[in-house]
């Protein structure tokens, strides 16, 4: 079936993927705020000051939110979803949005996608007292930063004129010899960040297996730090996606799947941030739980109650103390 064929048809008129976007960008806003906010009730709890990681966080939340805002705008007012030759004809004022969203998507993107790892990078320079990993940690962040501002720099200096993104005459009819190769622009932006990925999964990882621990808590914080870097799957699917679309032949339709994993990525960056410090309280609240269960169910005489009352605090004393060995011992001592 040609172009023309498919416009004429009334499926293709009609298909729209936009809500796909749109759903995403809900969920993730939810689990954002929900992820962010367990963090700070476990900072209350754990009675631990709030450090430079905490506040990074709360601008990766609000710079991810914007994200989530970016997309739902896009499908409602820019034709996102549905297929662009229909857009053109039904409502050409929605490509003009389009373009001028995206805009907005890059920079904020580009943002997003570092700050929860910079985050990270803050609780490693707080854990590590070896300069070498100091070194190395702030060598990762200083390509962070620079990849955020080589593609915000990018991103705005694209087309010359700076309209001619949204400007349908220079737009459709010579958009080369304007604007730069978006296609790639997206890809090697991308890029980056999968090498720092990499980099973050690996720095803690010496500096753990060489505590005073057991084998077992080893591994299990080795596995809590890990967290931090499953953000480079939503990584690698996002840069794999631009060598199979094309933005210009179609981009309005193709938008809403690279809005969902834009929305992804830095979404899992934020949460796997979040995870270790998440933590503490997990098992206090799985130990609490333990105890008053325990207490409801096998609790029959005073004396029994008594006897088991101190079972159950001896239990939450070893978990709270497998707490600060496994985590507060790195964490809490180093603010």
């Amino acid at each position: 079936m040609n172009m023309s064929q498919s416009v004429l048809s009334p499926e293709y008129a009609a298909e729209n993927i936009g809500p796909r976007a749109y759903g995403t960008a809900i969920t993730f806003a939810i689990l954002d705020i929900t992820f962010v906010s367990l963090r700070f009730i476990s900072r209350k709890v754990s009675r631990l000051q709030l450090a430079t990681d905490d506040f990074l966080i709360v601008s990766a939340l609000i710079i991810c939110l914007g994200l989530s805002a970016c997309a739902i705008v896009e499908v409602e007012i820019a034709g996102v979803g549905r297929h662009l030759p229909v857009v053109l004809v039904t409502d050409p004022e929605a490509v003009k949005n389009w373009a001028k969203c995206a805009y907005a998507v890059e920079q904020l993107y580009c943002v997003a996608v570092s700050l929860p790892k910079l985050s990270i990078a803050a609780t490693y320079l707080r854990i590590f007292t070896e300069m070498p990993y100091r070194i190395a940690t702030l060598l990762v962040c200083g390509v962070m930063i620079a990849n955020a501002t080589a593609g915000i720099i990018a991103s705005l200096a694209q087309c010359q004129p700076f309209s001619a993104r949204w400007n349908l005459q220079i737009m459709l009819h010579n958009p080369t010899s304007v604007c730069i190769d978006s296609i790639q622009y997206w890809r090697w932006i991308s890029f980056p960040n999968i090498v720092t990925d990499v980099a973050l999964l690996i720095l803690p990882l010496p500096v753990v297996w060489r505590l005073k621990m057991s084998t077992a808590q080893k591994i299990a914080l080795s596995l809590v730090f890990v967290t931090g870097s499953v953000g480079i799957i939503a990584a690698i699917v996002r840069f794999s996606y631009f060598f199979s679309i094309d933005v210009l032949t179609d981009g309005t339709y193709v938008t809403a799947n690279l809005l969902v994993w834009t929305i992804v990525e830095p979404g899992v960056y934020l949460m796997a941030a979040c995870l270790p410090a998440i933590r503490p309280l997990f098992l206090a609240t799985v130990s609490q739980l333990n105890r008053i269960t325990g207490l409801r169910s096998y609790g029959i005489t005073a004396s029994t109650s008594k006897a088991r009352d101190n079972k159950s605090d001896e239990a939450h004393i070893h978990v709270s103390n497998e707490i600060q060995l496994e985590w507060s011992q790195i964490d809490a001592e180093s603010r």
